[in-house]
């Protein structure tokens, strides 16, 4: 079964500010993601997403255990 459609939710908790805006190409290899999808309709926005070995370390999200 495939799914035509999708929900996609965002939680904000300010104004939006397009200078704190980040993202990762959806196809970075470095992601290891097995996608369904070859050529998934993108935002120009979302085309010019960089890789993850590209976005500078202090720009990364902190995780600690």
């Amino acid at each position: 079964m495939q799914c035509e459609t999708a929900l996609f939710c965002y939680k904000c908790s300010d104004f939006y500010a397009p200078d704190c805006d980040r993202g990762v190409l959806w196809s970075d290899p470095a992601l290891d993601i097995g996608w369904s999808v070859k050529e998934p309709l993108l935002s120009a926005k979302d085309e010019r997403l960089p890789l993850l070995k590209d976005i500078p370390p202090e720009q990364l999200p902190e995780y600690k255990a």
